[in-house]
């Protein structure tokens, strides 16, 4: 392991792959050696943590791009994103006891992309109903209060993920999360955790892609500049420690933060061992799923994850059953909400 990768992930890192990717980028002009070149048509993929993007060699102008992503981040020298005033604003106000939905509403209302992301979720398949919801009370009043801060919390990601020029990669990391933070909350039952907090360490515990896409977009000029094995090996490399970092700046709980910056090696996040296997479970099961690998799927069944949660073998099978459904819905939530 190169010293720099060592010194920047200490004593929690995820798991090693050797892999291998072509990119082009903007600081570097050396060209990679004819047989170090990426195969022509790169196999396809549904998510960026898929192994095949990970199974290209890497040019030697990739090896520098990554040793340069990686001082920066020991330096501190990266910009991480800040969540919008009104979105922070709105999930103070939901979280008060007595607070006044017209006040709220109003908050709401005077954020339109906030208030239109709201009222797409409302009417949404998570909370379908035949009646639409119309206005900001309406989605409000049918989302509910802790609902609320739950669903601001994923639209202030989202729109925090949002880039003309990187779309193609901030789309997948936006529909992973959602769909991580909804099957999180439908297999929350089975392993003693509650629904709300479930979903939320779904969401959020690879929030560190969200500050790395902003770094790729600052040290390069386009899209073309990157190859998909490429990215997948930036986000697989740094997305924990710069995932602490963002959780902190967000002000986020100590667990959410620590969640974020361990969570692979879950047995070695000493405070919230057991909430990193959840989190690492709605991983790898939206992993499966939107790969359609159905027979890596099953074998979740057998799990060091199951395992060191402690399920019985039927609370795994209905974690299989309820963790697909739940995909399902969430994967028309993100296309309706598009």
């Amino acid at each position: 392991m190169p010293g720099w990768f060592s010194r920047l992930l200490g004593g929690c890192r995820a798991p090693q792959r050797k892999t291998r990717a072509h990119a082009r980028h903007r600081h570097s002009t050396a060209r990679p050696r004819e047989d170090d070149a990426a195969p022509a048509s790169p196999p396809t993929f549904r998510n960026w943590d898929d192994q095949r993007l990970l199974q290209q060699r890497l040019a030697g102008a990739e090896h520098e791009f990554l040793e340069r992503i990686a001082g920066r981040i020991l330096r501190g020298a990266i910009e991480l994103p800040q969540l919008p005033a009104t979105n922070m604003a709105v999930i103070a106000m939901a979280g008060r006891p007595n607070v006044e939905v017209a006040e709220l509403v109003k908050r709401i209302a005077s954020d339109v992309y906030l208030a239109t992301e709201l009222l797409k979720m409302s009417n949404s398949v998570l909370y379908a109903t035949r009646v639409q919801a119309e206005t900001v009370q309406d989605a409000v009043m049918r989302i509910g209060l802790r609902g609320l801060r739950r669903l601001v919390l994923a639209v202030s990601m989202k729109g925090v993920l949002r880039s003309k020029s990187l779309a193609r990669y901030s789309e997948e990391i936006w529909r992973q999360a959602f769909s991580m933070g909804s099957i999180a909350r439908a297999i929350a039952p089975f392993v003693g955790a509650s629904p709300d907090r479930a979903f939320l360490l779904g969401l959020l515990h690879d929030v560190g892609k969200v500050a790395l896409l902003a770094v790729l977009s600052d040290e390069v000029q386009c899209a073309s500049d990157l190859s998909p094995p490429m990215v997948g090996r930036v986000f697989s490399e740094f997305h924990e420690i710069v995932g602490g970092m963002l959780a902190r700046k967000w002000k986020l709980s100590e667990e959410l933060a620590s969640v974020a910056s361990c969570h692979h090696k879950f047995a070695e996040n000493e405070l919230f061992s057991r909430s990193a296997a959840l989190a690492a479970l709605a991983h790898q099961l939206d992993l499966h799923l939107s790969l359609g690998e159905d027979g890596d799927y099953e074998g979740l069944l057998g799990s060091e994850l199951m395992e060191f949660l402690g399920l019985s073998n039927d609370a795994r099978r209905q974690i299989l059953r309820v963790a697909r459904h739940a995909f399902e819905r969430a994967h028309e939530t993100v296309k309706a909400a598009a």
